[in-house]
């Protein structure tokens, strides 16, 4: 991504800072946006997506310490990283920022290399955890709907061996079910053939080949395996 692509909002009540800051990071080609107050960067939030927040920590009517802790308290934006911009190096005071929600802090009097790469380094930190998460939600998914489409054909194949066990079908009957049986088998066979696809395609260890094919054959083994399904829901 570039550094274009990133939405920065900067919290502070001095102008000075806020037009350092927001010079050095726009330079760099962020997006950026200013407020004085802790008030005014909540509502901000509320309304505006943002990747970063930079957070001064001593504030009037709201220090960042508060803003913080709201900011994680909230369920649309707690998942906002908080880079503190303070002048206090005590580690009670570090410690109390981290133990708010902030993830990194940006020591005054402000350095550009530092501002630079703090503010990359939590970037970076948080498109992967979002592209992680966005994986593993994903993945989730997928595992939830293969669940569900293999449990139509299997239930389909134990109904069929159940009936014919307890000799309840007439002789057409059982044919009628072995054919059903079939399509249900291949179905579950072609799935699971997919599933081996797809996990190869996550390796990248599977190429892909452009061919010409014909949407009524698709339909027409779509039909085939979905006709349990379709009967049953009328």
């Amino acid at each position: 991504m570039n550094n274009s692509d990133f939405k920065i909002l900067i919290v502070d009540d001095m102008k000075s800072n806020l037009h350092l800051l927001g010079a050095i990071l726009t330079k760099e080609g962020y997006k950026v946006s200013a407020v004085n107050s802790g008030i005014k960067a909540l509502n901000y939030l509320e309304n505006h997506d943002v990747d970063l927040v930079l957070l001064d920590v001593m504030m009037p009517e709201m220090d960042g310490i508060e803003v913080c802790t709201k900011i994680k308290a909230n369920n649309q934006t707690q998942d906002i990283p908080v880079i503190f911009v303070t002048a206090k190096t005590e580690e009670k005071d570090i410690s109390t920022a981290f133990d708010a929600g902030g993830e990194d802090y940006i020591l005054k009097p402000i350095k550009k290399l530092e501002v630079l790469q703090r503010v990359k380094n939590s970037l970076q930190r948080n498109s992967a955890i979002k592209a992680l998460n966005h994986e593993i939600d994903l993945k989730t998914k997928l595992m939830a709907m293969l669940s569900h489409d293999l449990r139509t054909p299997i239930s389909n194949i134990v109904s069929a061996i159940e009936l014919n066990q307890n000799n309840i079908l007439s002789e057409s009957e059982t044919m009628n079910f072995l054919a059903t049986l079939a399509v249900s088998a291949k179905s579950t066979a072609h799935l699971l053939e997919n599933i081996l696809h797809w996990i190869n395609s996550q390796k990248n260890d599977i190429s892909v080949a452009l061919t010409t094919f014909k949407y009524n054959t698709i339909l027409s083994n779509l039909s085939n395996v979905l006709k349990g399904s379709f009967e049953e829901k009328n």
